[in-house]
């Protein structure tokens, strides 16, 4: 038992350090391409001295698989992919102006496919979602609005991200029975709830 409340304890003091650093990354931003270097920087200054990986791309892997529930699992991509990924993505956000000057609706379909492709990207061994978070709420308020997810209910945004990838879905005792492809429809619909105009 003491174990637990330790490391519920750390967990906790963790939360509101990286809570701390996110805040205050939103009042002096680190500026950058919206590529993985740009990412990279990011988490490293959320989760340095927390994480000896902070900033670090995840080690060499087939794949990398989170699961979600015990019927489905997310499959991220090969690390050798990773960056060419990030690079794809920047690249196209830069064509675009970084979405500068796009209405909300064209905004949140174009945002949508991009955080969708760094989150199955999935660059590091932890803490993905907030830096990947705190990168697209810069690209927001870049283009004039406002990325919130705090009012989303964390397992409907976390099962929309997992559609958004290749996941696959399981049988009994862990048997893989189908494959599917990335569908980036609930991501949307809850892109849509989060993104706000700014005044």
């Amino acid at each position: 038992m003491s174990d637990y409340k330790e490391v519920k304890k750390q967990d906790e003091l963790e939360r509101k350090i990286t809570l701390y650093r996110i805040v205050k990354l939103k009042d002096n931003p680190i500026h950058g391409n919206f590529d993985f270097e740009h990412l990279s920087k990011i988490h490293k200054a959320i989760f340095n001295g927390l994480y000896a990986h902070a900033g670090k791309i995840r080690p060499e892997t087939d794949n990398w698989y989170k699961s979600f529930n015990d019927k489905e699992t997310s499959v991220f991509a090969h690390t050798s992919e990773v960056i060419n990924i990030l690079d794809e993505v920047a690249e196209k956000l830069k064509e675009n102006n970084y979405l500068v000057s796009y209405n909300k609706e064209d905004f949140v379909t174009e945002f949508t496919e991009a955080f969708a492709k760094v989150n199955h990207a999935h660059p590091f061994l932890d803490g993905n979602g907030r830096s990947t978070r705190v990168l697209f709420s810069q690209l927001a308020d870049n283009a004039g609005f406002n990325f919130d997810v705090s009012n989303i209910d964390k397992d409907k945004w976390y099962y929309a991200s997992l559609k958004s990838g290749v996941h696959e879905k399981l049988r009994f005792f862990g048997l893989l029975e189908e494959t599917y492809q990335a569908d980036t429809r609930l991501l949307h619909n809850l892109i849509k709830l989060a993104i706000s105009e700014k005044e």
